[in-house]
Parts: structure tokens; C-alpha cells; sequence
């Protein structure tokens, strides 16, 4: 009998952690939700004057090339912003749709900034590419026209 008590404790007790488990969980799945509604509504009501990026502007340089490949276009990216300070976000898209990374930029106050990267064509290829900003809003640049000709 002495082993039967034990063994309704042992399970009471399993029963108890459990519940105190599933609790925690709730908890914190709601304070999550919390934290995304409460963000989803600071972004929404955002004063008009917050930090946001206002153009966009890539350039490829050579933007033609003929020649033995590998061939390096380098990219001249120009971002500006306004509002305050802030982390910038933004991707390349290609006419193609190769998907690239992501890239941000800090600013620590409003204005412009430059940044350039190198894209390696190992064969020809004619098409676009073009910067889209995901945060702190939306936002598309120019389509930067590029061709490559690999002999």
C-alpha cells in the first residue's frame, strides 16, 4: 500500500509539473503576442517625422562589359533618409530573380550614404538590378540596366 501512495504522489506531482509547463507557455505565447501587437501599433502610429528612408539609387559601373569572364560590375548604391536615426534594410533584385542577402546600414543621424558591392558574372547576361528596401519602409530604386558579354 506504502508503494501505491507513492506512485499516486509521483503522478500527482508529474500531473502538477505538466499544468505549471502548459501555463508558462501560455504566458509567454501571450506576452509575444503582446510584444507584436504593441510594436505592429508603434510602427503604425509612428509620428510622420520618424526615421525612413526617402531614395534609393544604384548604379552599375562598367554597365556594359565584352570580355573574358569572370567580368566584375561594381554597384554604387545611394541611400538617403530622414527623420532621425536609424538601420536601413534592403536586398538586391536581379531581372532574373536570383535571390541575393540581405544588407543593412546604420545611420546614426538623417542624410545620405554610400555603399558599393561587386557581383561576379561567370557568363553572359543582360537584365537589371535594383535595390529594395524592406525597413524602416518600403521602397524601390532605379533599375540599374547591366550587360555582360563573355568571349
Amino acid at each position: 500500500m506504502k508503494t501505491g501512495n507513492n506512485w499516486q504522489q509521483f503522478v500527482s506531482a508529474g500531473l502538477m509539473i505538466t499544468a505549471m509547463l502548459i501555463t508558462t507557455i501560455a504566458v509567454a505565447t501571450l506576452n509575444t503576442e503582446k510584444e507584436i501587437k504593441t510594436e505592429r501599433w508603434q510602427i503604425e502610429n509612428a509620428p510622420a517625422n520618424s526615421f525612413k528612408v526617402v531614395k534609393a539609387t544604384l548604379q552599375a559601373v562598367p554597365s556594359e562589359y565584352t570580355g573574358q569572364c569572370p567580368a566584375a560590375i561594381k554597384f554604387k548604391a545611394k541611400i538617403s533618409t530622414e527623420g532621425g536615426k536609424g538601420v536601413v534594410l534592403f536586398e538586391i533584385k536581379r531581372s532574373d530573380n536570383v535571390p541575393a542577402p540581405s544588407i543593412t546600414i546604420d545611420f546614426d543621424r538623417p542624410g545620405k550614404k554610400d555603399t558599393t558591392f561587386t557581383w561576379q558574372s561567370q557568363e553572359s547576361f543582360s537584365g537589371w538590378f535594383q535595390l529594395k528596401v524592406a525597413l524602416p519602409n518600403e521602397l524601390l530604386s532605379n533599375k540599374s540596366e547591366i550587360s555582360v558579354l563573355c568571349q
